[in-house]
């Protein structure tokens, strides 16, 4: 069990009686005088003087960069006083001057360091020093990246000579883990067999994984229904396949800036992005913000020295709902109809028919008294089964180039001959899959 140490308590130790059991991360090197114990980093400023410690226990993950080159830091991670985990990428470049800035998001993530300034200096020091032969690969989105598939709070697979870790907010997304597979299936897959449309968000759900490892286009299905026709269920049971923890599980909601769900749709790139009630956004900004989701590359913006910045990107399945379709909010605005459209994401009208209907094909998530926060429950609890089909082997992995093929019979056995162009992309689309 981790031991922390109270701010309070600092104290000086003699070399001779030094007890603890220094801790040799891999491919580390610290400064000389320093060293990274289990109780946290100290320094030893020789001449019989008292060791002095610096900070309470991390781990240095490695010399963290992005996939240009640019922006080296280091990686930290540690548990704060409650046990949770924590992970932190130190920019060198801050680590210049006297400034503490650098230190303030390790603090307030509940990583423990001496309030002292000459220690502060110290830790500094020690971090803008520090050698290290590992690797870490900072990437803007989730998804797939080689090898590995990278979500915001944990990475399957790995690459073979890094560590790829996902570098934005990670709680932009809810992506968590609960129950079981077998639970998942009993209580939300199984019933939901006996709805077109609930079998459909499911599929959704699964479908940014093989989408994101073809590299297609983004896209998605936008649900339109009276209010109480079960649209928001379907979200939440889709959202159920990668995790869950707001109101509404893993769904987010339309009422955001482009800004926001720039960030949002990073951290959902190759999973599900899910969005409800599309009345909440402003008319005005529907087209612009559709259209950023589904081509998936935020806009232009620039630096303090006037150069572009490098555009954020992701391939994420959208899956919304709304009272009224896509091309209807745009029209709200005076904004005129494209085909894009509706191929960026197509509307499911009539979501799940009748209250009852719904109820009565999803028997399982029904109570008597409340039906709907019973079946959202059953959601909620068990929750992210979706990385159970990343788990894959290399051998039994699918291989990109062998997927178009049998994509493309299926699409032509979907559609009547000769289909219109918006069909055929439409048929191709990983959720749409019989």
């Amino acid at each position: 069990m981790t031991a922390y140490i109270n701010l309070d308590d600092f104290g000086d130790a003699s070399p001779e009686d030094e007890s603890e059991t220094t801790i040799q991360d891999s491919g580390v090197v610290w400064p000389p005088g320093y060293s990274l114990r289990s109780d946290g980093l100290w320094y030893e400023p020789g001449e019989d003087k008292n060791a002095l410690q610096l900070s309470g226990p991390f781990y240095v993950l490695g010399l963290a960069r992005d996939p240009d080159g640019q922006g080296w830091s280091i990686a930290l991670t540690w548990t704060d006083p409650d046990g949770r985990p924590h992970r932190a990428f130190v920019p060198r470049a801050d680590l210049l001057g006297t400034g503490v800035d650098a230190l303030r998001p390790l603090v307030a993530s509940g990583l423990i360091i001496a309030q002292d300034p000459g220690r502060i200096r110290l830790f500094k020091q020690a971090l803008a020093q520090l050698e290290c032969r590992a690797r870490v690969r900072l990437v803007k989105s989730a998804g797939w990246h080689g090898a590995a598939f990278v979500l915001p709070n944990r990475t399957i697979g790995s690459a073979a000579d890094e560590t790829i870790v996902f570098d934005g907010q990670a709680g932009a997304a809810r992506y968590a883990t609960n129950g079981t597979l077998r639970d998942w299936i009993k209580q939300v897959a199984a019933p939901a067999t006996a709805n077109s449309r609930l079998v459909l968000a499911l599929s959704t759900a699964f479908a940014g994984p093989l989408n994101d490892l073809l590299q297609w286009e983004g896209g998605g299905v936008h649900l339109v229904g009276s209010s109480s026709s079960g649209k928001s269920t379907a979200l939440v049971a889709a959202g159920s396949v990668w995790g869950g923890g707001g109101r509404a599980g893993f769904v987010h909601t339309w009422r955001a800036t482009g800004n926001g769900l720039e960030s949002i749709a990073r951290s959902h790139s190759g999973t599900l992005l899910a969005l409800d009630e599309l009345g909440e956004i402003d008319p005005r900004e529907a087209a612009k913000t559709i259209y950023m989701l589904g081509n998936g590359v935020s806009k232009i913006r620039a630096t303090r020295e006037a150069d572009t910045r490098p555009r954020a990107e992701w391939r994420a399945m959208l899956l919304s709902a709304g009272e009224i379709g896509l091309a209807d909010k745009i029209v709200e605005a005076g904004g005129g109809r494209r085909p894009g459209h509706k191929c960026g994401s197509p509307t499911c009208r009539r979501m799940l028919g009748s209250v009852s209907a719904c109820s009565s094909a999803l028997t399982a998530w029904s109570l008597p008294s409340s039906p709907r926060p019973a079946r959202n429950r059953h959601c909620r609890s068990t929750v992210q089964q979706g990385p159970h089909s990343l788990r894959l082997s290399p051998a039994t992995r699918p291989r990109p180039s062998t997927l178009p093929g049998p994509i493309s019979r299926r699409s032509r056995r979907a559609c009547w001959q000769p289909a219109p162009s918006l069909m055929v992309r439409l048929s191709e689309w990983p959720s749409a899959s019989p």
